[in-house]
């Protein structure tokens, strides 16, 4: 793999979930390569707090030529207009070490994950923010043998080798025949440049560079354009269709840039089911905002400029180049067919009552979306009736097709406007974000954030972050705070990649250990040991300075104060080390709104006390009942022992998520319902295996579990308090009918996960 551009989180953010994933999928070696700028190693050395994984021989290089059987790839590196001499770091190689342990090949290494967050990297680190391009260059083949021509000049047939491999071949009566003879001329193939313009300060350099010069033929096939949309207006500029047409008639070029490129729908499997589901519940369901067509054309004058899209297949051969496939896979072409495909062999053999006609099932598909974001409360309404979950992603460990690993947001009404909260989130989060609502409405979002809580250490969890802190940078205001409150690690994690990444600006940013609202016995931090203080056969038996965390009343009090909480509660969570089940305690106006949010973990009766009487219980239900020893071995809750804890809270409203792809939702919504309507009945043999289950339930609490309305979450739910009722009717109407609705896309789904995949464990 070819890293492109400067080294920042923008650019590599898909990197750890991309690595974590062909690992569990069996892939046993990679090469990730970038060049000139020398620290990718200390990037993924700042992953050890979350990645350690077996099996894997990750090899991380930082590379200017590039040498393989079929190609080699030549890296020419640009610098920017303000570019800055680098500065050394005394301890730097150092660094390789970790990323060596991050990725053992041998497993039986003990704690090893543990000893490597006891490390402290250097800190005079610097980036040199050197863009990286490649220029790509097919080996040159030999010629066809010609056998026929080798015969007539006498060649015997045990000497046809010797002529292949270039050699001369010597008759008895002295006549050479040289290879040339005999063999067509060499096929050669034409160099392709990936170029990479990460901002306006490389547009200059990048321009004046001389191209043509880095190759012998001097020619370019295909050029890949990757440019920042901070270079506004790119193909209006007379330098930039200079520069383009500078490569002659002959070469095609092809644009990858927001204003020149259409915003359009990647995954259709995903957008079917949630087109599905918007026809039963539009109120729970917002569709995607897409479209085939670009803020800007390509001007006329530039006839070899295309858009790079999804699905496009360019063919390179000797000495000609062809374009397979020009348009995107996701065309409204192809949407209009995708989703025909779907009525006609999901939809219509069911004659769903009160379901939509095809031609309207189409026209909602290709309608822009027009879902808005509510800028103030209705004062008319109670508000907490209008408090807002999003759920933007619900699956565990891997992302699949219908999937994204786990993420949720939570809108608490004021009475002059929201405050948003994170609850967890999983990479492309902010990818979610910006498909389904506006620009402006996004905006007004992050504005409104006012804290991103994380539960624990997976990467499944926190690898969308960083991009909605470096979001929230962006569109703040002069004297806002926003809150992040998780594991102590992962501060020390934020701090060395703010280091190579001046984007994440964490001085208005204030972080808080989630043992700051743990009442009951804590578990000690560590200070870290210096990378050059730890000699190299000891790397692995490091073993930090033990502290107790100390609490920060104050810095409580002002974090209760700004984001308008009564008060945090958060225990232990029985899943990996360091990980939290939260409960928020919300003033609205003069009542309280308290939400519960487990992360992964077992079912535990402190986390049923401390957040008891709450008004919305978002848990995990990763596994059906029938998976009870896999939940155990896990340490994850099955779906009624998540029922079941809400039953012991006494909760109004119940969201399961965070679900195994092998996960059949609608089956299990009926053993909700029925286990909520009678939760003194036992349906199930996992009332007898499961600790729970043996915890008493009061007369309040029995009372109060028909009252529950839950909802099994799906990815791009956008669920009022007062909606949540709306999708028990939809699985009661429909029976057995919702399940066979939805059946092909879950069995493609489950068809994907393989049954070794493992957790991305931190530990």
């Amino acid at each position: 793999m070819f890293l492109t551009g400067i080294t920042d989180w923008k650019a590599i953010s898909g990197l750890p979930g991309f690595i974590l994933t062909v690992g569990d999928q069996g892939l046993k070696e990679l090469q990730v390569v970038h060049s000139g700028n020398k620290i990718l190693q200390y990037v993924v050395a700042s992953w050890r707090y979350f990645v350690f994984r077996f099996g894997l021989k990750l090899k991380v290089d930082d590379l200017d030529i590039y040498k393989a059987d079929a190609y080699q790839v030549k890296a020419v590196n640009i610098k920017s207009a303000t570019q800055k001499r680098p500065k050394p770091s005394k301890a730097f190689d150092r660094v390789s070490d970790l990323v060596q342990y991050i990725f053992l090949i041998k497993t039986g290494m003990g704690n090893s994950g543990r000893a490597l967050m006891n490390i402290e990297i250097p800190s005079d680190v610097h980036n040199p923010k050197v863009s990286a391009n490649y220029i790509m260059t097919g080996n040159p083949i030999r010629g066809r043998f010609l056998v026929e021509k080798a015969k007539e000049l006498g060649c015997p047939r045990q000497k046809f080798k010797d002529l292949c491999n270039f050699q001369s071949v010597w008759l008895d009566d002295g006549t050479e025949i040289k290879p040339e003879q005999v063999l067509e001329p060499k096929k050669t193939f034409d160099s392709i440049l990936f170029l990479d313009i990460p901002g306006p300060e490389y547009l200059q350099n990048t321009l004046e560079h001389d191209w043509k010069n880095e190759i012998a033929e001097k020619k370019y096939s295909a050029v890949y354009h990757f440019i920042d949309e901070s270079v506004v207006n790119v193909l209006d500029l007379p330098e930039y269709q200079d520069f383009i047409k500078s490569f002659g008639p002959d070469t095609y070029h092809f644009i990858s840039h927001r204003q020149y490129v259409p915003d359009t729908l990647n995954f259709l499997a995903s957008y079917v089911t949630s087109l599905k589901w918007h026809v039963l519940l539009p109120d729970l369901f917002p569709l995607f905002r897409w479209s085939d067509q670009p803020e800007k054309q390509i001007p006329e004058g530039l006839p070899n400029v295309r858009p790079m899209l999804c699905g496009q297949i360019v063919g390179f051969g000797p000495n000609e180049t062809s374009i397979v496939r020009a348009n995107s896979c996701t065309s409204t072409d192809e949407v209009v067919k995708t989703v025909r495909d779907a009525y006609a062999e999901d939809i219509a053999p069911l004659q769903l009552p009160n379901f939509v006609s095809e031609e309207e099932f189409v026209k909602l598909a290709t309608t822009p979306a027009n879902h808005n974001l509510k800028q103030v409360p209705d004062k008319s309404q109670p508000l907490k009736e209008q408090v807002e979950t999003l759920v933007l992603g619900t699956g565990s460990a891997l992302p699949s097709k219908l999937r994204n690993v786990i993420s949720n947001a939570v809108r608490v009404p004021t009475e002059f406007g929201y405050r948003t909260i994170f609850l967890d989130a999983g990479e492309n989060t902010l990818g979610s974000i910006n498909k389904l609502y506006s620009r402006d409405d996004v905006d007004m979002l992050f504005r409104e954030l006012k804290l991103v809580y994380l539960s624990h250490l997976h990467a499944d969890h926190h690898i969308g972050i960083v991009s909605l802190l470096q979001k929230w940078c962006q569109v703040r205001n002069k004297h806002d705070k926003l809150y992040v409150v998780a594991p102590w690690q992962y501060e020390k994690f934020l701090i060395e990649l703010q280091r190579i990444d001046s984007t994440l600006d964490l001085a208005n940013i204030v972080y808080l250990s989630c043992d700051q609202f743990n009442s009951g016995k804590v578990m000690p931090e560590f200070e870290q040991i210096p990378i050059e203080n730890i000699p190299k056969n000891e790397t692995l038996k490091v073993r930090g300075t033990q502290k107790e965390p100390k609490k920060d009343f104050q810095l409580q009090s002002q974090l209760y104060k700004d984001v308008g909480l009564n008060a945090i509660k958060t225990c232990y969570a029985h899943h990996c080390e360091y990980s939290y089940s939260c409960v928020l305690d919300f003033a609205i106006g003069s009542e309280s709104f308290k939400v519960a949010y487990s992360g992964d973990t077992r079912p535990r009766q402190i986390f049923a006390k401390i957040g008891y009487d709450c008004d919305l219980l978002v848990h995990e239900s990763t596994l059906e009942d029938d998976k009870y020893q896999d939940a155990i071995e896990k340490r994850h809750s099955t779906t009624l022992e998540a029922v079941q804890m809400g039953i012991l809270m006494k909760t109004k409203k119940l969201l399961l998520t965070h679900f195994s792809q092998r996960y059949r939702y609608c089956s299990s919504a009926t053993k909700v319902y029925e286990k909520l309507q009678n939760p003194l009945h036992s349906n199930s043999e996992i009332d007898t295996l499961s600790p729970i289950f043996k915890v008493p339930l009061t007369a309040d609490m029995i009372d109060n579990a028909p009252q529950i309305e839950a909802i099994i979450a799906f990815d791009n739910m956008h669920v009022p308090m007062d909606k949540f009722g709306l999708q028990k009717k939809v699985f009661q109407t429909l029976g057995d009918k919702l399940e066979r609705l939805f059946n092909s896309d879950a069995e493609e789904d489950m068809q994907e996960e393989k049954p070794q995949s493992k957790k991305r464990r931190a530990t």
